[in-house]
């Protein structure tokens, strides 16, 4: 199996936090489980310094040429709408490298990054690869609030349209998924807790006296200290427990400093201040580290009186399952995922009553045995997450998944010929021919198969679609028609429509050059599960008949709100006008879309028309709004 994992998660800001900590430790520990697959990576060159660093960090992990990197127009950060295009640019790029790759699976490290940066992440529906992604939370869904923008809310909805389309979600919480099945209205069986665990820099140490002594010197820690680390939004409700510190005793209070752990900008920081102030606590009372590295973190975690994480929601709570793993005693709040982590009811809180946080932080700070029994059973409690662990259940996700995805596709399929599905003509290049064009139309037969009965219109010899499209789901569903030129009396006669439930199509009509044109239906919302490509596409509305009947004629009448697209076709280039010409032309209201035409003639007058009897040679195909 070839497996490939998006890491841009470790190259963005989300490099230093958790997310970033767990997708370098999850793709690290999958790469050495996964000896019997390959395993790809994919980054982003828009961040040329750390894919040098992870390039260095895999390097005994992962073959050089497997470490892949897509380049993509930017800036992209979508807090700037005037990115949309290049964000969309970017997205369909990314998608065209991925499937380029052939993975049979692709597993997203983290889909909500690039809002503030260059990052491109999306999950395109595709019969031909497992789509997978790690879900770590869906707090601003649960919590709008923290959107504070319509760009954000906008930019959050869209990448959560994209979650919803992934095959497998790589829970790490029965929190988080549990969550994700109410909240989000995801599929059951599409979601499978794996897990996580702390990296293996998290742990027991005994550091040399002067060590500890210059990192204390560094932060400006008096003392012993109660220790904080992680984020500083809203959610994270560290404003309590700054009330909660105050809230000791003043015998207690004097003897401990405050220790405030992670990244910090300016902002929070004076509103932490101020809160401080507003408690009565002095500068020397709260220190601030800013930004830490996991091996400083250690020896703050190792060093500790206790660790204190007084979060109202978390997806898993990763700061929490460190401190463990180091041997500190560990108190946190009573909800979402953190008493799962914990797992003992004593030393969890109440995150919204200062004087219970309080009370449970001195009987912590004042009882030394109660701490001793603490610091014990963290490293027990710790020992229950291991990356091996998480890795192989992730490896076991993605080979069953995998393996029932192929299953879908490769199985026969039962025709019911009572139903009466509708006929379309689909006018494109296929395989073999080697041109962008042919390929994403041979990935696009597959999803219209479920809602149609096809008949394929080409100048080809013969189709040879790839491995994953020669399945009897698709062979089943096409009825080959053959046509050795391109021209629109040579087009199939018969009616192609669309019907359902939601789509007005056109009723049957023979007209000439003085009659009224027939109007293209619309399309309004389609039933069935159609896939995002096919579902752009059908948006449109699929009338071949009339688009070859209204090209037959050398003129026609022409009204305020004509358009017309004409394609000139050179006999002599003939690879090119099979490239070219043979798009699928679709009519939509007062456009006819055709892929990569050769040219296009906007002003009706200048459009060139047919001559009686032209051959291939000059011939045109127009389309008008009806």
């Amino acid at each position: 199996m070839r497996i490939l994992i998006d890491l841009q998660a470790c190259q963005t800001a989300s490099r230093h936090r958790g997310i970033g900590r767990y997708s370098l430790a999850m793709a690290e520990a999958l790469t050495q489980v996964a000896a019997a697959h390959e395993v790809s990576l994919l980054l982003n060159g828009a961040f040329p310094d750390s894919v040098e660093w992870l390039r260095d960090r895999f390097a005994t992990r992962v073959a050089a040429e497997r470490i892949q990197v897509f380049a993509a127009p930017g800036p992209v950060a979508e807090v700037d709408p005037a990115s949309q295009w290049r964000v969309r640019a970017a997205e369909s790029i990314r998608e065209a490298f991925v499937a380029s790759l052939e993975p049979d699976v692709l597993l997203m490290s983290s889909l909500f990054e690039g809002f503030v940066d260059d990052a491109t992440t999306s999950i395109a529906s595709s019969p031909y690869h497992l789509s997978a992604a790690t879900l770590y939370d869906l707090i601003p869904l649960i919590r709008p609030a923290i959107l504070d923008s319509r760009v954000a809310k906008a930019w959050y909805e869209r990448k959560l349209e994209s979650l919803r389309r992934a095959d497998l979600l790589l829970a790490i919480s029965e929190h988080s998924r549990v969550e994700a099945l109410a909240a989000a209205g995801l599929a059951a069986e599409n979601v499978v807790v794996v897990s996580t665990a702390a990296d293996a820099c998290f742990h027991v140490r005994s550091p040399p006296v002067q060590t500890v002594q210059e990192l204390r010197a560094r932060y400006g820690i008096a003392g012993d200290y109660v220790l904080y680390a992680g984020g500083y939004d809203s959610r994270k409700n560290v404003v309590h427990l700054i009330a909660a510190f105050a809230a000791l005793e003043p015998e207690t209070r004097r003897r401990y400093s405050l220790v405030l752990a992670g990244s910090i900008d300016e902002r929070q920081r004076r509103e932490l201040l101020r809160s401080a102030e507003r408690n009565q606590l002095s500068v020397a009372d709260v220190r601030f580290t800013g930004y830490i590295d996991d091996d400083e973190l250690a020896l703050l975690y190792n060093t500790c009186t206790v660790f204190v994480f007084p979060s109202l929601h978390e997806g898993f709570g990763l700061p929490v399952l460190e401190a463990m793993a180091c041997g500190a005693a560990v108190l946190g709040s009573c909800t979402t995922s953190i008493p799962e982590v914990i797992g003992r009811a004593d030393a969890l809180f109440d995150p919204v009553d200062v004087s219970a946080t309080a009370e449970r932080l001195h009987a912590v700070l004042t009882d030394d045995g109660f701490r001793s029994d603490l610091q014990r059973y963290a490293l027990e409690r710790a020992k229950a997450f291991s990356w091996n662990v998480t890795a192989r259940r992730t490896l076991d996700a993605l080979c069953e998944r995998h393996g029932r995805k192929r299953r879908t596709i490769e199985e026969p399929v039962v025709v019911d010929v009572k139903r009466a599905m509708p006929l379309m003509a689909f006018v494109s290049p296929l395989p073999p021919e080697r041109t962008g064009v042919a390929y994403y139309s041979a990935e696009l037969l597959v999803p219209l198969l479920e809602h149609y009965r096809i008949e394929l219109v080409t100048d080809q010899k013969g189709v040879d679609l790839p491995r994953a499209r020669q399945s009897s789901r698709a062979v089943a569903g096409l009825v080959r028609c053959a046509c050795r030129q391109l021209r629109p009396d040579r087009l199939p006669s018969r009616q192609f429509s669309v019907p359902s439930p939601d789509v007005r199509t056109t009723r049957a009509a023979s007209w000439d050059r003085g009659a009224a044109r027939p109007a293209p239906g619309r399309c309004a919302e389609l039933d069935g599960p159609v896939r995002t490509f096919a579902r752009n596409l059908l948006e449109m509305v699929v009338r071949i008949t009339w688009l070859s009947r209204t090209g037959r004629r050398s003129g026609c009448r022409q009204g305020r709100d004509d358009r017309r697209l004409s394609l000139q076709l050179a006999g002599d280039r003939q690879r090119q006008w099979r490239h070219r010409a043979l798009g699928a032309c679709v009519a939509t209201g007062r456009n006819v879309v055709s892929n990569r035409p050769r040219r296009l003639a906007a002003n009706p007058a200048a459009a060139p028309t047919p001559r009686a009897g032209a051959t291939r040679r000059g011939q045109t195909i127009a389309g008008h709004r009806g």
